[in-house]
């Protein structure tokens, strides 16, 4: 199970979660607003998670993400947290 925390305002909060759950899922399981407006389908681009460790556990950037985010926002780690499904650890902030 991976084990997502959350850097936020100098404090760090974690949680494991299934193996098909999106960090999205990990910020409610801690009550970390992410604002989804869309309710989590990758519509509206407003939960973008900054990953700051564990990029390499990341499944690729689907179609909502590319075109909410592109490639210069892939590249420093931004992604959106309803869509992002992690298959190891990660560490991530709210932009």
């Amino acid at each position: 199970m991976p084990k997502i925390t959350f850097t936020i305002a100098d404090a760090e909060q974690a949680v494991d979660i299934a193996n098909n759950e999106t960090v999205l899922n990990a910020a409610q399981k801690l009550d970390i607003d992410l604002s989804p407006a869309c309710g989590g389908n990758g519509s509206c681009g407003l939960c973008k998670v900054r990953v700051l460790e564990g990029k390499e556990h990341l499944t690729e950037p689907n179609e909502n993400e590319q075109n909410h985010l592109g490639s210069a926002n892939f590249a420093v780690g931004e992604r959106l947290a309803c869509q992002v499904i992690p298959t190891g650890d990660l560490k991530v902030t709210r932009d």
